[in-house]
């Protein structure tokens, strides 16, 4: 029903076949099947979350993968969508709900797996990925590796195949770079890459989209750091002189260009070592989050992290102005000002505590925008461009607001491990001063939620550009915007948040407190709410939070 419904807003090609869709979709179905028969028989519980087996299940198909359901439901819904040929079905059904499914696993069930079973729920399955350390991979984790990573990789090539050359699409050749000679011998070396990467490619057959960044440079780095890291410095220089020689044959046969070469060399450099490149955010990361500053002038205090609060209001003035187009510079500014209303209603009646310095609430911001939308005709304004603009807009606006967060010191994480982690020592956070955590590894929340937004940002941006529908563009943002904010709910760790049933916060809902709280389901690092003296008095009565 979802799919037909949304038929008519989503204008992309029709993929599929009959045969394929429902042989994949009736796969799917038995590891349904398989997967809930297991949670009875071995866990002697049901496939749901309410009640969730006592037992971990590693027998039947769950010896093969954690989510034998989840992956089955997930090849159900693109095999039928394959079968109809269905464009919403395909692009716009079908990813939104392995997202969703994503975030429930994220979000919910691996907390409460770990939880009750310990590191046992999370201990690798038959088809796994290695683990990070200076051991050799099995030949089952070699196996496990082309299935998953390859696997993975070639869904997603020939979704980009499937989608098309879009109508803004341009070459990424070089000037004079179409008249360079092919030099045809240099497929033997463009060939060999092949050896890591089974499938044979070419840009040639591929539409004339997929060849940027071009992975058949990135794939061989990768491989040749690996070689050089165990087999000595010979081993090493003849992996990167074969590197080079690929990467040379990519141009020299014509299937690439300099660009998509340059550009796969890039990405090598933060993917070559995840674990660094992720200490490099998360010191970053930590000393923004120190880095409280403020000036008095007479009555007047300057707070530095303001500027951050300031830079997103602008920021969402202006891609909002933007996006809905000549004459309705009114109805934005009236929009604008129902959000401003509304955040600091929300924040003062519902977060009215000086210790919790909150001056606005986003949520409060989302009801206020929803109403001022809502009311703009009076103005000018048409709806459903307002709310498509400022669907543009969200994205960027709390993306830019997080970084108030980190320096305040609000919707921070809950406790984790030290490699993951970052600090907050400054005295005026609130981490500090009215957590209680300083100096505790937390993890940064805030630098979660930018990471979505800015993954939702530019998505939306896109589907813009390709004149998307604005009812799309709205729905889209609802939904990528959910799921992603039910997984940073789940690392958050403020002690004034409300937690219900183990899973989402209440966010400030007035009647969270007084909601059965089962805080035994509570997910780790999260801390359990309280009524701590440290807290202001009033906050646990209205149930307010600093979501």
């Amino acid at each position: 029903m979802w799919a037909r419904l949304s038929a008519p807003l989503v204008h992309l090609p029709a993929v599929g076949r009959a045969d394929i869709g429902w042989a994949l979709g009736t796969v799917g179905l038995a590891l349904v099947v398989a997967g809930m028969v297991g949670l009875v028989v071995h866990g002697h519980g049901l496939p749901m979350n309410a009640f969730p087996p006592p037992r971990l299940v590693r027998e039947g198909v769950f010896r093969w993968m954690r989510d034998p359901i989840y992956v089955g439901f997930g090849a159900v819904v693109l095999g039928v969508s394959l079968a109809l040929r269905s464009p919403s079905g395909l692009w716009l059904v079908t990813p939104v709900t392995w997202l969703a499914m994503v975030a429930l696993v994220a979000g919910y069930e691996r907390h409460d797996l770990r939880r009750r079973f310990g590191d046992q729920a999370v201990a690798p399955t038959a088809l796994s990925l290695p683990r990070p350390g200076p051991e050799s991979p099995t030949s089952r984790e070699r196996i496990s590796t082309i299935v998953l990573v390859l696997g993975s990789w070639l869904a997603a090539y020939y979704a980009i195949q499937g989608l098309g050359r879009p109508p803004d699409a341009f070459s990424t050749l070089l000037p004079g770079e179409i008249r360079w000679p092919v030099l045809p011998w240099m497929e033997l070396p463009y060939v060999s890459a092949y050896v890591l990467v089974p499938l044979a490619a070419e840009q040639s057959h591929s539409n004339d989209v997929a060849a940027f960044p071009s992975f058949h440079v990135l794939c061989p780095m990768l491989a040749a750091r690996a070689w050089g890291s165990r087999r000595g410095a010979v081993s090493r220089w003849l992996a990167w002189a074969w590197v080079a020689l690929v990467a040379v044959s990519c141009v020299g046969t014509g299937h690439h260009s300099v660009v998509d070469v340059v550009t796969g060399a890039v990405l090598y450099v933060p993917l070559r070592d995840v674990g660094r490149s992720w200490a490099l955010v998360k010191n970053a990361a930590e000393r923004l989050a120190n880095s409280w500053r403020e000036w008095r002038l007479g009555p007047v205090r300057f707070i530095n992290h303001g500027l951050y609060a300031g830079a997103a209001a602008g920021v969402g003035v202006v891609i909002a102005g933007s996006a809905a187009g000549p004459g309705m510079v009114p109805a934005v500014a009236w929009v604008g000002m129902w959000v401003l209303i509304g955040a600091g209603t929300y924040a003062q009646i519902l977060e009215g505590s000086s210790r919790l310095l909150r001056p606005f609430g986003w949520y409060g911001g989302l009801i206020g925008g929803v109403v001022g939308v809502f009311t703009s005709p009076l103005v000018g304004g048409r709806i459903l461009t307002l709310l498509a603009a400022f669907a543009l807009a969200a994205p960027w606006v709390q993306s830019s607001g997080r970084l108030r967060c980190l320096v305040q010191g609000c919707c921070h994480g809950g406790v984790a491990p030290p490699s993951v982690g970052i600090r907050y020592r400054h005295p005026r956070s609130r981490v500090t001063h009215l957590a209680n955590l300083g100096g505790q590894p937390l993890h940064p929340t805030p630098m979660y939620s930018i990471a979505g937004n800015l993954v939702i940002g530019v998505l939306l941006i896109r589907l813009r550009t390709l004149a998307a529908p604005e009812s799309l563009i709205v729905g889209v943002y609802f939904m990528l915007s959910a799921c992603a904010r039910f997984v940073e709910e789940s690392y958050r760790g403020e002690p004034q948040t409300p937690v219900v049933g183990g899973s989402a916060s209440t966010s400030g809902w007035p009647w969270g407190p007084w909601l059965p709280v089962c805080s035994s389901r509570a997910s780790p690092g999260r801390l359990r709410p309280h009524r701590s003296r440290s807290l202001p008095r009033g906050w646990w009565h209205w149930g307010r939070s600093s979501s």
